[in-house]
């Protein structure tokens, strides 16, 4: 479960690649781009409530060192 966030952006991030090839008159733009908009809110809350912590971020609580 504590996946679900980083699969999410995933998603986003393939959604806006495929922004790149749609006409942004169609409707197919449209709904991709409400798609990741909402994704990135969810995915935030998710991480949020689901501590979700990359390793980097991890190592720099722990030895608190930003290298």
């Amino acid at each position: 479960m504590t996946h679900l966030p980083n699969t999410i952006t995933l998603l986003r991030i393939a959604g806006s690649l495929g922004l790149l090839l749609c006409d942004v008159t169609g409707v197919a733009y449209w709904i991709t781009y409400v798609f990741c908009g909402i994704s990135g809110i969810v995915d935030g809350w998710l991480a949020n409530h689901l501590i979700s912590r990359s390793r980097h971020y991890c190592m720099v609580l722990l030895t608190g060192s930003k290298n």
